[in-house]
């Protein structure tokens, strides 16, 4: 199963996923180096003892061409990122899930030679028999060091990113699911989520696009691309729908709405310089 392909610099293309099969000690992350006819030229397989080993994203350095590997391995899965060489071969290993495990999916590269990549951590709280989790970003370098982490949104059966886009001045757009309600017992319902930070984490704006908002569906999206007018194309479909499954695509603007009815609002900043204030006791 593909589960991420990108551009290399000799135009070829790099390819990672894991091999379809019911038998988890055959799941084995791998990352395949193909020309710019689609002719391999190398295969890579990583397998751990706790089997279950998913190649998630991959991406080549601009500067060193080596591989950066992100996924999930064992279970309960964590997250990993390979370095390798420019053969596949590993030279640099890092996990990041924290103590309850997680995952990470999509990977692109900064303009200061960094690379970010998103997926989810698991909390350690559960409802019923579901693990919570929150959405997960983390910046890292050719090493595979940790240069930030950071989880966001409230934790929820469902609250994952899948892919990222990276835009002027390192301005980055996520996207991936959202359920709000099932640990409020109201039933089953996620919907699309899209951040939008800058390269330190701050937020930019954050939305939520509900497109089937009744409790028996949970819409899943897919994949984000970046559009001419600055706004953003996400993909996906609807997994409670019976087959054959619809699948939608969802147009975006600027600010992240679907809608023309979005409307912007300002914020006025007052300034009082006439106030007064003690610092107690003296000496502190």
């Amino acid at each position: 199963i593909t589960h991420a392909v990108s551009k290399t610099i000799d135009n070829g293309f790099i390819i990672t996923g894991r091999p379809a099969s019911s038998n988890s000690s055959q799941e084995q992350a791998f990352i395949i180096k193909v020309d710019s006819l689609g002719n391999q030229e190398w295969i890579k397989k990583f397998s751990h003892p706790a089997n279950y080993e998913w190649g998630n994203g991959v991406i080549q350095d601009s500067l060193s061409k080596k591989y950066v590997l992100v996924g999930s391995r064992g279970y309960p899965a964590t997250s990993y990122v390979y370095i390798t060489d420019s053969l596949g071969n590993i030279i640099h290993q890092k996990f990041f899930s924290g103590i309850y495990g997680g995952a990470l999916v999509g990977v692109k590269q900064l303009t200061d030679g960094n690379f970010i990549a998103c997926g989810v951590e698991e909390t350690g709280n559960t409802v019923s028999t579901w693990d919570l989790m929150n959405s997960c970003v983390i910046i890292f370098d050719i090493y595979g060091n940790l240069i930030w982490k950071k989880t966001f949104g409230r934790e929820s059966i469902l609250n994952t990113l899948i892919d990222l886009e990276i835009s002027a001045g390192d301005t980055i757009t996520l996207c991936g699911q959202y359920d709000s309600i099932y640990t409020q017992g109201l039933g089953l319902n996620s919907m699309f989520q899209v951040y939008k930070i800058d390269s330190n984490g701050d937020s930019i704006f954050i939305r939520y696009i509900d497109i089937h908002n009744d409790n028996a569906n949970q819409d899943v999206c897919k994949g984000i691309t970046l559009t001419n007018d600055g706004g953003a194309a996400l993909t996906g479909y609807f997994s409670m729908i019976s087959s054959p499954t619809p699948f939608v695509l969802v147009k975006l603007d600027k600010w992240g709405c679907d809608t023309v009815d979005c409307q912007l609002v300002s914020v006025n900043e007052l300034n009082k310089n006439n106030f007064e204030f003690q610092v107690y006791p003296n000496p502190t």
